[in-house]
């Protein structure tokens, strides 16, 4: 009986190392969706023709948004600053922006690395967050799996009466 209970015992041990080797062979899966607030990229945003504050109120996800104002007599402007990505190397990307929108927003395109493409006309008779998708947003990384997202304000529809932009948070997430 001991001469089984001593081989059982090594049998297990024998077991739980190869499971375990097994489970330290697969690391684990790598991201495949990132998130950014808004507000977190007002500190380091290179403007052009622009001001980026950030703007509290309960509508926006953790209370605060980037609030994107084209300077005073100019028809456009823009923000720009560094997010990550889930990916190092050029990939494909689902896009989820809450932006909002008001009777004195304009059109707004996002860009990434200096590629854009992706526009949303941000004027509504009242202030509210809309989802907006961007589906196949090809980005190519700059160093560190970061990219520079840039929000693009570079004209308005008839109705509005102004040029603002409002990034509550952004979700990119590989395809």
């Amino acid at each position: 009986m001991r001469r089984f209970l001593g081989r059982a015992t090594r049998l297990v041990a024998v077991a739980v190392a190869a499971g375990t080797l097994l489970l330290t062979a697969h690391p684990a899966a790598a991201a495949t969706s990132t998130s950014t607030e808004g507000e977190a990229l007002v500190p380091g945003a290179t403007p052009f023709q622009a001001t980026a504050t950030v703007q509290s109120g309960s509508i926006w996800s953790g209370g605060k948004q980037m609030l994107v104002k084209v300077d005073s007599g100019q028809t456009q402007g823009m923000i720009s600053n560094t997010i990550s990505l889930p990916s190092p190397s050029a990939a494909a990307y689902h896009v989820t922006a809450l932006l909002t929108t008001g009777p004195n927003y304009g059109v707004v395109e996002l860009k990434f690395g200096g590629h854009g493409g992706n526009y949303f006309d941000a004027y509504s008779p009242t202030t509210a967050v809309k989802t907006v998708e961007f589906t196949d947003v090809v980005v190519f990384p700059g160093s560190n799996s970061t990219t520079v997202l840039s929000v693009l304000v570079a004209s308005k529809n008839a109705a509005s009466s102004g040029y603002n932009a409002g990034l509550d948070k952004i979700t990119m997430t590989l395809q």
